[in-house]
C-alpha cells in the first residue's frame, strides 16, 4: 500500500504508524482527509504546474544561465534539515544551490526543483503545504512525493509513460519539463520516488538535469562526494520505476503578423506605398503601456517573429509605412508554449493608404464663345495625368 510504503520509509515508529493506519481506517475517507487538509488548491484547469504556482519566468531560461557554471550543478545532494542529515522531513530545507550557500549548498531531487522554480518566480509553498485527495501530507515541498499528488489531483498538464523508452518516443517532452518516477513497489526498503527536469534539444534525446545518488551518463557536472550530487546525465531513476510523469511547464510562444493594404487597387504597383517599416508594439495590457516586444514589417508586409511567454498580448501600429495613415485598432493574441517558432500565432492587419480624390470640370470653348449648334465640339476626350507631389502624403 501506499501510504504504508511511504510511512515505513520515513522510519517512522511502529506505534505511531500503526496508529496512523487505525485512524484511517476508522475514519471515513472524507472525514480523515478534512482532519489534515490545511490548504485549498487554486490550479485552474490547462494550467502548466509553473503557471499555477506564479512563475514569471521558464524553467528552461532560468537553467539555461547556469548551464555552464556550478551555480546548481555539483551541489551535494543530501536530505537535511535543522536536525541533519535524514532529519525530520517536515523540516527538510534542502533547496540550497551551490552558487547561493557555497559550502552549506545541498539539494535533494525535489529541493532541486523548489529551487529552480523559486527562481522562476513561483510559490513553492502551496505544493508544501497541500494535502492530497488520498489525505496524504508528509513533509513539505522537498517531498517528490507531494509534487505527483498535487498534480495528479489538480489535473495538470502531464502526461503519464510505462517506461522511459515509450516517454522518449511521444514526441511530448520539452526542454524544462518536469519527469517524475514512481517506485514500482513503496514497500522495498530501498524504494525511492525521482524528479527532475527534462534537458534534451530534442525530445528523444535521453538527458535528465537532476539531484541524486545515482546517475548513469553523467555529462556535465559530478558527485562532490558519495552521497551525490547535482548533474546532468541520461535520465536515471533511484529505484525500478512503476510509471513516468512528464509535468509540462511553460514554453516560450512566438508571435509574428502580416500586413495588407485596404485599397490594393491603388496601392499595388504605386510607389507611392510601401509596406515596409510599419511598427506595432506587443503589450501585455489592454491599455498598450507595457510594451514588451516590436514586430516590423518588410515590403511583403510580413513581420519578424518575436518569442513569449504564454499568455494574451495586445498589439498596436506605433509607425505607419510610407503612404498609409496609422492603424488605431488594438489586436488580441493568445500565445501559448504550443506556438513554435515554425508555427507561431500570425495576425492579419491592414492599413488605409492616404488618398484625397478630388472632382475636376472640364468646359471647352471655341474661339468666339458662342454657341455654335451642331458643330459645338461634341466627343472631344482629354487624357488626365496626376503627378504626386511627395510632401502632399505626408501624415502625422
Amino acid at each position: 500500500m501506499k501510504i504504508l510504503g511511504r510511512i515505513k520509509k520515513s522510519k517512522v515508529l511502529t506505534a505511531v504508524m500503526t496508529a496512523v493506519l487505525i485512524f484511517q481506517s476508522a475514519c471515513p475517507a472524507g472525514l480523515a482527509y478534512a482532519a489534515q487538509k490545511s490548504g485549498v488548491s487554486t490550479y485552474a484547469a490547462g494550467q502548466t504546474i509553473d503557471q499555477a504556482l506564479g512563475a514569471t519566468k521558464t524553467v528552461e531560461s532560468v537553467l539555461s544561465q547556469h548551464e555552464n557554471d556550478e551555480y546548481y550543478l555539483t551541489t551535494p545532494y543530501g536530505n537535511k534539515g535543522p536536525h541533519g542529515e535524514d532529519g525530520a522531513i517536515d523540516t527538510w530545507d534542502c533547496w540550497k544551490p551551490k552558487g547561493e550557500y557555497g559550502s552549506g549548498a545541498y539539494m535533494n531531487c525535489a529541493g532541486f526543483v523548489v529551487a529552480v522554480l523559486r527562481a522562476c518566480g513561483a510559490n513553492t509553498s502551496i505544493i508544501g503545504n497541500y494535502t492530497a485527495k488520498d489525505g496524504y501530507n508528509r513533509g513539505n515541498e522537498a517531498n517528490a512525493s507531494k509534487w505527483e499528488e498535487y498534480c495528479r489531483d489538480n489535473n495538470a498538464v502531464s502526461y503519464t509513460f510505462s517506461s522511459k523508452e515509450q516517454m522518449l518516443a511521444s514526441g511530448i517532452l520539452e526542454k524544462g519539463d518536469i519527469i517524475y518516477m514512481e517506485p514500482v513497489d513503496w514497500n522495498h526498503s530501498n524504494s525511492d520516488c525521482h524528479i527532475g527536469f527534462f534537458w534534451g534539444s530534442s525530445s528523444s534525446e535521453d538527458l535528465y538535469w537532476h539531484s541524486s545518488s545515482h546517475a548513469d551518463g553523467i555529462v556535465k557536472g559530478y558527485f562532490p562526494n558519495s552521497a551525490g550530487g547535482n548533474v546532468i546525465s541520461k535520465i536515471t531513476p533511484k529505484y525500478p520505476v512503476r510509471y513516468y510523469r512528464v509535468i509540462k511547464t511553460l514554453h516560450k510562444g512566438y508571435l509574428t503578423l502580416h500586413k495588407d493594404s485596404s485599397n490594393k487597387t491603388l496601392t499595388d504597383a504605386n510607389d507611392c506605398y510601401s509596406l515596409a517599416g510599419a511598427e506595432y508594439g506587443v503589450y501585455t495590457d489592454s491599455n498598450c503601456s507595457n510594451k514588451v516586444a516590436t514586430l516590423t514589417t518588410n515590403a511583403s508586409g510580413n513581420a519578424n517573429t518575436v518569442s513569449l511567454n504564454p499568455g494574451r498580448y495586445y498589439v498596436k501600429e506605433t509607425k505607419a509605412p510610407k503612404g498609409y495613415f496609422t492603424d488605431s485598432q488594438v489586436y488580441t493574441a493568445d500565445v501559448s508554449g504550443a506556438n513554435r517558432e515554425s508555427s507561431p500565432v500570425k495576425l492579419s492587419v491592414s492599413d488605409n493608404p492616404a488618398n484625397d480624390p478630388m472632382s475636376m470640370l472640364l468646359g471647352k470653348f471655341d474661339g468666339q464663345k458662342t454657341y455654335n449648334g451642331a458643330g459645338n465640339l461634341p466627343q472631344f476626350r482629354y487624357p488626365c495625368r496626376c503627378r504626386v507631389h511627395r510632401r502632399l502624403l505626408r501624415h502625422p
